[in-house]
């Protein structure tokens, strides 16, 4: 106002100077001083002092509302990006370790809110630390929209970009050892510049392919009555768990000489298996041939997606080999029953002897395999009529055989792992249970904890483990046999005892 008064007062002052002008110089002036005024009121406008704040956090309950409640986590590092009426990035910034994004000295006008999740900076890369680098990298890749997704109890506030979800679910459809990488990326130890650098590129790369963005779809508007705007909540929510629940057992335990004799055999019933245990002295037990039969089972307990490819490995004890004469059976049943017989795409025994066709699989299994064996297992579906999906399962039966020695050791299970696996939602097996726990499952490291891992619901065993040509528990009924038959013939000794007995 006050400098609108002052070009007023100079306006008539200078007017009668003005009016000895040419006319039009006078007019064109007076236009010069009007585009001036209007472009004084449109810079006043737009020049303001409020600031815009909100968060993001990571919501376990669908009926969260309140971003502070005790049911969300804050994320930090999440991109935040104040776009103008035109979707420009007017200014960015990224999430705080509370989950919170501000912007300070706003201009009035109407704006949205972009958030990018799993999205990396290669600036912010190369100058990070070995520990700080690490840390922020690991925070932004587990929520690159693999595993989260936007959620929203009103359905209307944030849009997740469909397209990119797709190039998402391609990109991580399968698990096998040769993108083991990208399953191990959030757990990566970093001891050497060189392991920064590495970490660093494959960081960068991820990221261009799986980040995820969000748009607030209602804009606000910031005027001179604005001073703090709270901005929309970016809220994730983990994405349903494609799970693939494993179980095994022993069905059968056979034991035969070299001739083909039987010496002791045994089976137990699938629904409920019972151990397996035979006893059997030294010179029957050592050079005599085991045989194993497994049943392997793998349902879809998830709440969506089939699968098209499932591979996995049973681990055995001892060098046990797959008996091709016994053959390997394995059926897909369906949710009403119906039994679809499946092929098997490839079956493989490995141990010391080929152990190095194994790729990038864990030091526990290499050293697993140095004294022991594991049978792989692939079922391509995609050639087949049937699918995993919800509610289905898969089973396998297959017969392992050994040449028992004194080295061995008597005492036998099962362990299965899913190595291998592509489904339609690229839903990784890396949670189990209902609760905010994860556990990473990584294809080939002989870890009990995954929910891809399982161990055998009953045991085999051959008696005596030592090898000792005893039986104790017969000879320990044997001599209860001699003594009742000594004292039921020699009475008068047992009466000559009872007689000294009285006198004490």
């Amino acid at each position: 106002m006050i400098n609108l008064i002052y070009l007023i007062t100079y306006m008539l002052i200078v007017r009668r100077v003005l009016l000895a002008m040419n006319k039009k110089i006078f007019y064109a002036f007076i236009s010069l001083i009007l585009m001036s005024l209007i472009n004084c009121k449109t810079y006043a406008q737009n020049t303001g002092s409020a600031s815009i704040d909100g968060y993001a956090v990571e919501v376990y309950n669908d009926n969260i509302i309140d971003e502070e409640d005790d049911e969300t986590s804050p994320i930090q590092d999440i991109l935040v990006e104040l776009l103008d009426s035109n979707d420009n990035t007017v200014a960015s910034t990224r999430t705080d370790e509370n989950g919170k994004y501000t912007f300070n000295n706003v201009r009035n006008g109407t704006y949205k809110i972009q958030y990018s999740w799993g999205k990396v900076d290669e600036n912010e890369l190369n100058n990070a630390t070995s520990e700080n680098g690490v840390k922020k990298i690991q925070n932004i890749l587990k929520y690159n929209g693999q595993d989260y997704y936007i959620y929203d109890e009103n359905q209307s506030s944030i849009l997740e970009n469909d397209e990119l979800r797709e190039d998402i679910n391609y990109y991580f459809k399968s698990f096998s050892y040769d993108n083991t990488i990208i399953f191990t990326a959030l757990n990566m130890q970093v001891s050497s510049d060189s392991d920064l650098k590495n970490f660093k590129q494959y960081a960068l790369d991820l990221s261009n392919s799986t980040y995820m963005t969000g748009k607030s779809t209602q804009a606000f508007t910031i005027d001179n009555s604005s001073n703090q705007i709270e901005g929309p909540v970016l809220k994730l929510m983990q994405r349903d768990p494609y799970t693939i629940s494993p179980s095994v057992s022993l069905l059968e335990m056979s034991i035969t000489l070299n001739n083909g004799s039987v010496i002791d055999s045994m089976s137990t019933d699938a629904s409920n298996p019972g151990d397996l245990v035979s006893s059997l002295d030294e010179k029957n037990t050592y050079g005599s041939n085991l045989k194993l039969k497994y049943n392997i089972s793998f349902d879809n307990v998830s709440n969506y997606s089939s699968c098209s490819r499932l591979a996995f490995l049973l681990y055995l004890p001892n060098k046990f080999d797959y008996n091709e004469s016994y053959g390997i059976k394995a059926t897909g049943i369906s949710g009403n029953n119906e039994i679809t017989d499946l092929a098997i795409d490839n079956i493989t025994t490995f141990n010391s002897d080929n152990i190095d066709d194994l790729d990038d699989v864990s030091d526990d299994v290499i050293n697993y395999l140095a004294k022991n064996s594991a049978i792989y297992v692939s079922i391509d579906l995609t050639k087949q009529d049937f699918s995993l999906s919800q509610g289905e399962s898969i089973n396998v039966t297959l017969s392992v055989s050994s040449l028992l020695s004194k080295q061995d050791n008597l005492l036998y299970n099962g362990k299965v792992e899913i190595i291998e696996y592509e489904n339609d939602y690229s839903r990784r097996l890396q949670y189990f249970g209902t609760d905010k726990s994860t556990t990473d499952a990584i294809a080939g490291n002989f870890n009990k904890n995954e929910s891809d891992y399982i161990e055998s619901n009953n045991w085999a065993s051959i008696i005596p483990p030592t090898g000792k040509n005893k039986n104790y528990l017969m000879l320990i009924l044997i001599f209860c046999l001699l003594g009742i038959v000594f004292l039921a013939y020699f009475r008068p000794i047992s009466y000559l005892i009872t007689k000294i007995r009285k006198k004490i």
